[in-house]
């Protein structure tokens, strides 16, 4: 489109008027969806299954994981599976001090890890002892459920580094007085990025690529499974 300018008689390009935003349907699936019959094979069918009920696994003693747990390892590791989209998991050292590696996506995820790791573990209801606290990536589902785990903590987070100044060579020695958390350099702002704007993208993708609402007659990747209200065959 364009306009005259009354000033010097050009006609210059006017702006577009602003698209209409796009209308985003929900996946559709038939009416019969218990009844379809999916050609499988008993690995995929077990993957499928693998995220329900949820389960916290001994790596050190469940199968079939021990045979690839390396003999050289002091510290235990528990992994807790199909609390949420990614699982938590908990290295404990001899000293009994616990780093987590990823925080799920949630609180109440977390909440429900650490009812079910105190029983498994036989800890008390007083306050872990965390010592540090590992993000993976950025992405919701292991970064969100933070603050439960400092809110049952018996130690504070530890006050951020100053990017800006180089670290010092060498073995890092963590603080002793705080929980420290350990991530890529700018976490914040890339999980608000992948939970927002990036997100309009993501979450439509992955509901289509993992079958997340498809329930338990089809095969999946599993891991919205425990998220739903579908129970399995």
């Amino acid at each position: 489109f364009y306009f005259k300018d009354m000033f010097n008689g050009m006609s210059v390009p006017q702006p577009s008027p602003a698209p209409t935003p796009a209308t985003i349907n929900p996946p559709t699936f038939p009416s019969n969806i218990s009844s379809v019959k999916v050609r499988n094979n008993a690995i995929l069918t077990n993957h499928t299954k693998f995220f329900v009920p949820q389960k916290i696994y001994d790596l050190q003693t469940a199968e079939p994981y021990r045979k690839y747990f390396p003999a050289s390892i002091s510290y235990r590791v528990y992994s807790a599976v199909g609390y949420d989209l990614a699982n938590t998991i908990w290295l404990i050292g001899p000293n009994g001090k616990i780093v987590v590696v990823d925080a799920l996506g949630d609180m109440t995820s977390v909440e429900t890890v650490i009812a079910d790791m105190r029983t498994v573990l036989n800890i008390s209801s007083a306050r872990l002892p965390i010592a540090a606290i590992i993000y993976t990536h950025n992405h919701i589902d292991h970064t969100g459920g933070v603050l439960a785990y400092l809110n049952n903590s018996a130690l504070p987070p530890c006050p951020p580094e100053d990017t800006s100044q180089p670290g010092a060579d060498g073995t890092y020695i963590s603080r002793t007085n705080c929980v420290e958390i350990f991530s890529q350099q700018g976490v914040i702002d890339a999980v608000i990025n992948t939970g927002t704007v990036v997100g309009t993208m993501i979450n439509p993708r992955s509901t289509y690529m993992y079958g997340g609402f498809l329930g338990s007659q089809l095969v999946t990747n599993g891991l919205l499974l425990s998220l739903f209200s579908f129970s399995l065959c």
